[in-house]
C-alpha cells in the first residue's frame, strides 16, 4: 500500500473545513474539539 503526499494533503485539508464548518455551526462540544486536534496532528 503506497500513500501518495498529495492526496493525504487533500484529504486532510479538507478535514481541516469541515471542522471550522462544524466549530462555526454547532455549540462546544468534545467530538469536534477531539477531530480538530487529530487533524491538526495529521497535518503536521
Amino acid at each position: 500500500m503506497n500513500l501518495e503526499p498529495e492526496e493525504v494533503t487533500a484529504t486532510t485539508m479538507k478535514y481541516l473545513k469541515t471542522v471550522q464548518q462544524l466549530e462555526k455551526g454547532l455549540p462546544p462540544n468534545d467530538v469536534v474539539t477531539m477531530l480538530k486536534k487529530k487533524v491538526e496532528v495529521m497535518k503536521q
